[in-house]
């Protein structure tokens, strides 16, 4: 992929989202993302079998 075509998916991408997210109300709830949690907990794994296998 082009340098240009990056800068023009990016920039499309931008549009979507500032046009989702302007009237919407973001709630914060104060506790960890479950996503953020699980990827973490799973590369934190994967280092781990890395590092016993060597």
């Amino acid at each position: 992929m082009t340098t240009s075509a990056w800068w023009t998916i990016r920039s499309i991408m931008a549009a979507i989202v500032d046009r989702v997210t302007f009237n919407a109300h973001i709630l914060e709830t104060g506790t960890d993302s479950y996503r953020l949690r699980t990827s973490r907990t799973s590369s934190r794994r994967k280092s781990t079998a890395a590092a016993a296998s060597s």
